[in-house]
C-alpha cells in the first residue's frame, strides 16, 4: 500500500475580499488556514481524504475537485471525501448557504482554493511511499451537548413560566465522545500523517479575524511533534448539538441585580465567550492528551475499498442553516477495510445519529469515522425530539418537512432507514 500526504495554505491574500459568517470583511488573521490531503493507494484501489479549514464547502467547489481527480488521476469520485473542519472564523465561499447575508463571494478566492486543493492532491499522488496504517480510538471528556431547557426569561417578565431550549451546556444531553484516529507510517516506521475524527463545534474563535480554531491549533501541535512534512487531517464529526466544554458561571458576568439573580437561580452556566488564542491552544492540548491516551485497535497495509453514495431530495422550505428546498441530502459510505470505514453527510448532523450508527456497527466489529460538512452543505439535520422541543437552532425545523417529503413524526426514522439501505451486508433494526 502506498501513502501520500500534502498540505497547502488557502489563506486569502490582500487582494481577496472575503467575509465572515456574520458578514464582516476579513482583513486580519490569527492563524493560517490549510487544506490537508491524505491519500491511500493499493493497486486499483485508492482513497483521497481532503480536509479544509473552512466553515463549509458547497457542491460546486466539490464537483470541480471530483472532476479534476477523476480526469487527471483516474480515481473514482465516490472514493473521494471532501470535508470542512467547520471552523467559524474562516472565509465564506458560497452565498447559497447563508442567503440572507448581502456580502459578495470573491470568485478569485474560490478559484485559488480549488486550484490549491487540486495541486495538493497531485503532490500527494506524486510523492507516495510504501507504508501501513494503524487505527486507534480514544474517549474524550472535552465536549458537551449545547441544547438545554431553561426558563424563558422573556416570558418570565410577563408573568408566564415556560421553558425554552437555549445554547447552554447540557451535561445530560447526548454526546459522541469517541475520537477515531488513523495513523499513517512510511516503512519501516516513519510518521507520515494522521486523520482525526472528533465532534465539537469549532466556535472558540468567533472574532472577525481568520482562524483555524482548535482543529488548526491541534494540527500545528502534532506537526511540531513530528516534522514539517507531517500532515494532519481533521474530520469534523456529527457535531450539530455539541460544543467544546469551555464554560463559565453566567451569573458572574451578568449585568444588573435582576439579571444576576435570574442567572444564579435558573441559568447558572453558559459557554465562555471572548476566548483568547491561548485558551484555544489550551483546549487543543486537552485533545492532544486524548490522542496520547488512545489505543491501537487495528493495523493494515492493504485496502479493500467499497464506496457508495445515496441522495435524498428535500422538498420542504428552507431558512439559514436549515435544509433548503430542492437541496439534496448526500449519504456517503467508504469502506477502507472490512473492519474500518468512513461515513459522511453533507449536513450539520446531531450527535445521536453518530452514536446510533456506532452502536450498530460495533456488533459487526466495524470501527467508523462519522463526518459532517462533507461533499457540500445541505442544511441542518436534528432528531425528532429536537424538532419537537424546538429552541436553539431548530426553531424553524418543522416547516422544513412537508407531506411530499418527511412528516414530523418520521424524520429520524426516514434518515436512519436511508442510512441502513447503503449497507449491503448488514440489516439495521
Amino acid at each position: 500500500m502506498d501513502i501520500g500526504v500534502a498540505r497547502v495554505s488557502i489563506l486569502p491574500n490582500k487582494n481577496h475580499k472575503v467575509f465572515s459568517l456574520g458578514g464582516s470583511l476579513l482583513t486580519k488573521y490569527n492563524s493560517d488556514i490549510y487544506c490537508n490531503i491524505f491519500l491511500l493507494n493499493d493497486n486499483d484501489d485508492c482513497i483521497v481524504i481532503v480536509s479544509i479549514d473552512l466553515i463549509w464547502v458547497d457542491e460546486n467547489l466539490c464537483s470541480k475537485i471530483y472532476c479534476y481527480v477523476e480526469e487527471v488521476l483516474h480515481i473514482n469520485r465516490e472514493n473521494i471525501l471532501i470535508s470542512a473542519t467547520h471552523a467559524h472564523s474562516t472565509p465564506q465561499i458560497s452565498k447559497n448557504i447563508k442567503d440572507k447575508k448581502q456580502y459578495i463571494i470573491d470568485e478569485s478566492y474560490r478559484y485559488k482554493v480549488v486550484e490549491n486543493i487540486c495541486s495538493a492532491i497531485f503532490s500527494a499522488w506524486n510523492t507516495k511511499q510504501r507504508g501501513y496504517c494503524e487505527i486507534a480510538q480514544s474517549s474524550s471528556n472535552n465536549s458537551i451537548n449545547r441544547r438545554k431547557k431553561i426558563l424563558d426569561i422573556s416570558k418570565l417578565k410577563t408573568g408566564f413560566i415556560r421553558k425554552t431550549v437555549a445554547n447552554r451546556p447540557n451535561y445530560k444531553g447526548n454526546v459522541d465522545s469517541i475520537m477515531m484516529l488513523l495513523f499513517a507510517y512510511y516503512y519501516p516506521k516513519t510518521p507520515a500523517g494522521l486523520v482525526i475524527n472528533y465532534a465539537a463545534h469549532p466556535v472558540l474563535s468567533r472574532t472577525d479575524v481568520i482562524s483555524s480554531d482548535y482543529p488548526g491549533a491541534l494540527s500545528n501541535m502534532i506537526i511540531k511533534r513530528y516534522t514539517k512534512d507531517f500532515v494532519c487531517c481533521f474530520l469534523q464529526g456529527f457535531s450539530g448539538n455539541i460544543k467544546p466544554k469551555v464554560v463559565e458561571r453566567s451569573y458572574l458576568t451578568a449585568m444588573g441585580v435582576i439579571s444576576k439573580a435570574y442567572h444564579f437561580l435558573f441559568d447558572r452556566e453558559a459557554f465562555k465567550k471572548n476566548i483568547s488564542e491561548l485558551e484555544v491552544s489550551k483546549y487543543a492540548q486537552l485533545l492532544l492528551d486524548d490522542i496520547d491516551n488512545s489505543r491501537v485497535v487495528n493495523k493494515f497495509n492493504s485496502l479493500s475499498i467499497y464506496s457508495k453514495k445515496k441522495i435524498i431530495y428535500i422538498h420542504g422550505k428552507g431558512d439559514d442553516l436549515h435544509i433548503q428546498s430542492g437541496k439534496a441530502l448526500i449519504i456517503h459510505r467508504i469502506k477502507i477495510i472490512e473492519e474500518f470505514e468512513l461515513f459522511s453527510m453533507n449536513s450539520e448532523v446531531f450527535s445521536e445519529y453518530s452514536t446510533w450508527l456506532r452502536g450498530i456497527l460495533t456488533k459487526y466489529n466495524i470501527k467508523v469515522m462519522t463526518i459532517g460538512y462533507s461533499g457540500g452543505m445541505c442544511g441542518y439535520l436534528p432528531t425528532n425530539k429536537a424538532i419537537i422541543d424546538g429552541g436553539y437552532e431548530v426553531e424553524n425545523a418543522p416547516k422544513l418537512f412537508d407531506s411530499n417529503s418527511f412528516t414530523l413524526g418520521s424524520v429520524e426514522r426516514t434518515i436512519k432507514k436511508n442510512i441502513s439501505s447503503i449497507y449491503v451486508d448488514e440489516t439495521f433494526e
